[in-house]
């Protein structure tokens, strides 16, 4: 995991160190348009590059739905609380392309016991802003990858064994929102966002290892920060 990651930064990096020179070439364009009260549009012009971090909640608005290959089907409520960073290049005015990465604390309020997860996710992400007015656009985002997770159950019966799973597989995440262009550099935003998520994996009980398949579908809040380069 620390690996993928470590090559998500390193690729993200060479990005937008290549997208430098045409982001810098569009600077005088783009203070013109500022002065003439367009913020919005000059931070999402062609050429630019986009940065972004966010948290995100979901409060009881998701489920689970695990399927073993031995046992029934098992339906959990679940609290998330998490971080993401994105980074992307403005192809054409609006439009930009890029990737993303997540990474959560999931905790899930179970019949038998409590579980405890850590997930991150990867991949790329294109996303589309339309300026309103002056200061303020509308965006939509779509995001697709590779998710994994590593899970620790604590079962209430008392003497238990704690129990780990880990899975992976592919997520699907689109976003819609608003941003308030604060200058032609930086922004605050808003977005509700929708999560779907199909994978496999193994869980150790202690005696045995079970394989499973697992699919999750969750909606919540992100609230940002967004830099316009």
């Amino acid at each position: 995991m620390k690996r993928s990651i470590l090559v998500l930064a390193v690729l993200l990096s060479a990005l937008l160190i290549l997208s430098a020179g045409p982001a810098m070439a569009k600077k005088k364009k783009k203070g013109k348009r500022a002065r003439g009260g367009q913020v919005a549009a000059a931070s999402v012009e062609k050429g630019n590059i986009l940065l972004g971090g966010d948290l995100n909640f979901s409060l009881e608005l998701g489920t689970e739905t695990t399927d073993p290959d031995q046992g029934d089907k098992a339906d959990n409520k679940i609290f998330r609380f998490g971080m993401g960073a994105l980074g992307g290049y403005f192809l054409m005015d609006s439009l930009e392309i890029g990737g993303l990465l997540m990474v959560d604390r999931v905790s899930e309020d179970e019949d038998k016991g409590k579980t405890v997860s850590t997930e991150w996710a990867i991949g790329p992400q294109a996303g589309y802003f339309y300026p309103v007015a002056s200061q303020f656009s509308i965006f939509g985002l779509l995001g697709v990858g590779y998710a994994k997770t590593t899970s620790e159950f604590d079962p209430d019966a008392k003497g238990a064994s704690k129990q780990t799973m880990d899975h992976g597989g592919f997520f699907l995440e689109p976003r819609a929102g608003g941003a308030w262009h604060l200058n032609t550099h930086v922004g605050l935003y808003a977005a509700l966002f929708f999560r779907y998520y199909s994978g496999s994996g193994t869980a150790d009980s202690g005696a045995s290892d079970v394989d499973f398949d697992v699919k999750e579908s969750f909606f919540g809040l992100k609230v940002g920060v967004l830099g316009f380069l």
